[in-house]
């Protein structure tokens, strides 16, 4: 009976140490200076071209109906952009950490440009992410977004025989 405790006890033991050094393995991204440099000119690049379209007033000016049309287009477009950039910046399939990262650098980022504009240059403090609604819906949409974009990228990837679903049955 002892010996017996003591083979589950070292199962168990070699069974969680496989496992924090799974999780440990899974959350480390292959993050070196060049892709935090490059993911950083990625955001500056998105932020400009966002500015630029949404001169003179950053979208202000544009009909309530147009604000939403651009925010489903945008959400929507960035599914496939999101599943390329994640296959341009990172080679090692770690899909939902990397996903993170973009979330981040998408969103953090993001929103010091619109702060140093909007709050600090334009004087409106705060309080802009109320007018400027549209902008506040990224800093949130894209942590909800990415990381799905990850998910199913990676499920797929390690469950191909299954049509990319761990728990679907196929006949």
């Amino acid at each position: 009976m002892a010996a017996e405790k003591k083979l589950l006890s070292d199962f168990v033991q070699s069974y969680k140490n496989r496992v924090a050094t799974k999780v440990l393995l899974t959350t480390t991204g292959n993050m070196d200076t060049k892709k935090h440099f490059q993911l950083l000119v990625y955001s500056f690049i998105t932020w400009l071209i966002f500015y630029i379209i949404g001169l003179p007033d950053y979208y202000q000016q544009w009909y309530f109906w147009a604000k939403i049309v651009v925010c489903v287009f945008v959400t929507l477009i960035y599914f496939p952009i999101t599943q390329y950039t994640l296959k341009k910046y990172w080679t090692d399939s770690k899909h939902l950490v990397n996903s993170c990262w973009l979330a981040l650098y998408l969103t953090l980022p993001l929103f010091v440009y619109d702060y140093l504009l909007l709050a600090v240059y334009k004087g409106l403090g705060i309080g802009f992410v109320i007018p400027y609604w549209y902008l506040t819906f990224f800093y949130f949409s894209f942590w909800i977004q990415f990381p799905l974009v990850g998910w199913w990228m990676q499920t797929v990837s390690q469950y191909p025989y299954l049509g990319g679903h761990p728990y679907r049955k196929t006949d």
